[in-house]
Parts: C-alpha cells; sequence; structure tokens
C-alpha cells in the first residue's frame, strides 16, 4: 500500500496532492505506514480498506484527478486487510490471501484468451519493448517470448504456487519481475505478497535474516543504473530489491526444505472463506457478464466484451446480460454553422463513443463553429445527436472503442 501511494506521489504534479479527494489517498498512505510500525492493528486494517473505497470512487470522480487510473490493485487493496479484520489468524489471513492472489493471476491468463492478444498488429504483448526501450536489454529478449508464453505462465502460476509452493514463489517472482519491468511495480509486488503466503507459517520467521539484504541492495543498485524510462526510477529500485529479498529468502527455503507440502486450501473459517473465493471468482468473471470491466484484472489484456465486438477464445457471448455503455455510432457528419457546407474529417466517425465523449466533441465543434451531427444506436434503441443530453454523461477511463475490426491494447 505504501508502494502504491509512494509511486502516486512521484508521479503527480505537486497542486494535484492538494486537489478535491486527494485526502483519500493521503489517508491510505498514512493507514499503510501505520501498519508498518503498529503493526496489524484492527482499526489501522479498517481504515485501509474504507480508505480504498473512498480512493476507487475518486476513480469515478473526473474532478479528483489524483487517484483517478483504474489501477487493477484496489480490489486487492480494499479486501486483503478485511481479510486480517474478519479472520485474525496466521492460517485464516494465508488462505485470504493465497485465494486472492492466485484467483487475481489467474484471471490475468483467463482474461488473455482473446483473438487480440494473439495478433501481433495490435497485442498488449508489445509492451515487453519496454524493457529495450527503459531499461537497455536486447531486443532479441522480449522478442523470443511469445504472447502464448505470457498466458502459460499466468495460468500455470497458481497450478505451481498451490502444488509446491516454494517453486511458484520462484515461478511467481519470475512472471511478476517481467512486469515490473513494463511498469506495473506496486501490482506487481502486491501479488509477490500473496504468493509468499503459500509457503508455511514457520518459513516467515527467516525472512528477515539480513543474509537477503545484499541480494536486494545489489537489485536495487543495478535497478537504479539501468533504468530509462519516463516516469519516477527509485520505485523500480525499491521494487526491485524487495524482489531480491524475495527471491533469496524462497531460494533459501527451496534447498533447505525443497519443494514443499501442498498449501491448505480452507484451514479455518470455512464459511468466510469461501464466500471469499466466490467474491473473487464473480470480479474475475464480471467482464463477461457486462456489468463492468475494471478492477477485474483484465488491464492490458486486449479483451473485448462489448455489444460490437466478443473476442473471447473460451467465454461465450452468450453469459454476458447486460448491454455496453458505449454509443454504436453508424454514421456522423459535421457542416459549418453559418453556411450550413458540409466539412470532411473530424474525431467522431463510426466507432464506438462513451455519450460523454461526443458531447465533449459537440461542444468542441460549436467552439469552432462546427455542427455534429450523427446517428447510432445506444443499449439497443436509435439515438442522434439530439438524444446526447438524456444519455448518462459520465465518463469512463476508455472512451472510445473501434468498431468491427481489431483493438488497438487497452488498459
Amino acid at each position: 500500500m505504501w508502494l502504491f501511494a509512494g509511486k502516486t506521489y512521484a508521479s503527480a504534479d505537486a497542486e494535484l496532492l492538494w486537489c478535491a479527494g486527494a485526502w483519500a489517498l493521503h489517508l491510505l498512505a498514512a493507514a499503510a505506514l501505520g501498519l508498518l510500525v503498529a503493526g496489524p492493528r484492527r482499526w489501522l486494517l479498517v481504515l485501509c480498506s474504507l480508505a480504498s473505497l473512498r480512493c476507487i470512487v475518486s476513480n469515478h470522480r473526473p474532478n479528483e484527478p489524483l487517484s483517478w487510473f483504474p489501477a487493477a490493485e484496489w480490489p486487492l487493496l480494499l479486501a486483503l486487510p478485511l481479510g486480517g479484520l474478519l479472520l485474525a489468524t496466521d492460517p485464516g489471513v494465508q488462505a485470504w490471501f493465497r485465494w486472492a492472489g492466485s484467483t487475481s493471476l489467474a484471471f490475468t491468463g483467463l482474461h488473455k484468451l482473446n483473438t487480440d492478444w494473439f495478433d501481433p498488429a495490435v497485442t498488449c504483448h508489445r509492451l515487453a519493448e519496454r524493457l529495450h526501450t527503459w531499461w537497455g536489454l536486447p531486443e532479441a529478449l522480449h522478442q523470443s517470448v511469445p504472447p502464448g508464453a505470457v498466458v502459460a505462465l499466468e495460468l500455470a502460476t497458481p497450478l505451481v504456487l498451490w502444488r509446491w509452493p516454494r517453486v511458484g514463489l520462484l515461478l511467481a517472482a519470475s512472471l511478476l519481475g517481467h512486469f515490473v519491468g513494463i511498469g506495473a511495480t506496486a501490482l506487481s509486488f502486491l501479488l509477490l505478497v500473496t504468493a509468499t503466503s503459500f509457503l508455511p507459517a514457520e518459513a516467515f520467521q527467516r525472512v528477515g535474516r539480513p543474509v537477503h539484504g545484499g541480494p536486494a541492495l545489489v537489485a536495487a543498485a543495478v535497478a537504479a543504473w539501468a533504468w530509462q524510462g519516463p516516469w519516477s526510477g527509485p520505485q523500480y529500485a525499491v521494487t526491485y530489491g524487495l524482489f531480491a529479498w524475495v527471491v533469496s529468502w524462497g531460494l533459501g527455503e527451496l534447498v533447505a526444505h525443497g519443494v514443499g507440502a501442498a498449501a491448505p486450501a480452507l484451514p479455518e473459517r470455512r464459511a468466510v472463506l469461501g464466500l471469499a473465493l466466490v467474491a473473487w471468482l464473480l470480479n474475475g468473471l464480471a467482464p463477461y457478464s457486462g456489468l463492468k470491466f475494471q478492477y477485474s484484472f483484465a488491464m492490458l489484456s486486449n479483451l473485448r466484451v462489448d455489444d460490437d465486438r466478443h473476442n473471447s477464445l473460451f467465454v461465450p457471448a452468450g453469459l454476458r446480460w447486460a448491454a455496453d455503455p458505449y454509443v454504436h455510432v453508424d454514421r456522423a457528419s459535421y457542416r459549418d454553422a453559418a453556411t450550413g457546407r458540409p466539412l470532411s474529417g473530424g474525431v467522431v466517425q463510426p466507432d464506438l463513443f462513451t455519450p460523454h465523449a461526443l458531447q465533449v466533441q459537440r461542444d468542441v465543434a460549436r467552439q469552432v463553429g462546427e455542427v455534429l451531427t450523427f446517428e447510432g444506436t445506444w443499449q439497443g434503441r436509435r439515438v442522434t445527436h439530439d438524444d446526447l443530453d438524456t444519455l448518462p454523461g459520465a465518463p469512463l477511463f476508455r472512451e472510445r472503442l473501434t468498431r468491427g475490426r481489431a483493438q488497438e491494447c487497452v488498459h
């Protein structure tokens, strides 16, 4: 939580730290720091979850920009403290972390099983190019890893964690370390923390040994030296240092104690853990129902499950029962407001737009002396420019989607 808040502070303009809603992230950072100093106090766990929930609200308010990003971390930052609060024992909390981490990793793989992920022209797998541009690694390194290998690792890692915990921890560190390299520092480390929960409780008595500090310092120094990217460098040095600490500890456990026995699924408080598992599954499957897309670990997956395009290879379109929130524009045109002369070009073309995006483009056209007209459908009914102000105006993170063709990489 502290790493997530810290990287946000490091990349934000100073005025955003005092904008509307910024207090929620400040509260989360203070509560996380309190947990680091004081340990798992109940009131701090409650405060962390409430602050995370309020930050999620900020994500959907355009006048609260400090937290305005659909970070996949939010369901974990909201739910993991609740596990400590509700279960309050090591076996219960560890099981809570296991299910949270393994389902999250599994859904990141499942959502990538779509046609666009395997399309070299549009796949988000191309973000691996950042390993070259940000870190100076040879291009051949990321080009040698096909999109299918990433999916296979994401689907296999949870299975290995449950069956051979110490091997699974190192496999998770390898996979998530790649995610760190292309930008996802806080999410990757948070998932690595959940992966540590598969080790037995007594292993945590050895995690703080000073011997692991050497590899951590070396990794942090190398990351700080190699970083050439656009964002705050210290977050990568800190994250890779923490990764190296965990890997050093995990290797020591593997050498000394073997691969480890299968982790228990529901050691106690079965009803609570069972409900938590159902909640994680419903959250991960939410995009296929049409209920929501954000916070379901579908980020950078190329997944499209809207009324125009369903590209999943395994989940049938028939599972979706809610219409998408986009206006499907069939025809659009611009004309000069003074003369009525038709104009060519313009932003709005046959595609999928949120009502908010169309409202913005209409207002932009008016400001330059143009008139925007369009025809299309919204949730199954015909709409035109005259209906625009009657449609929900809230912005979405993705204001436009392509119609009838493959989608460029979207978050």
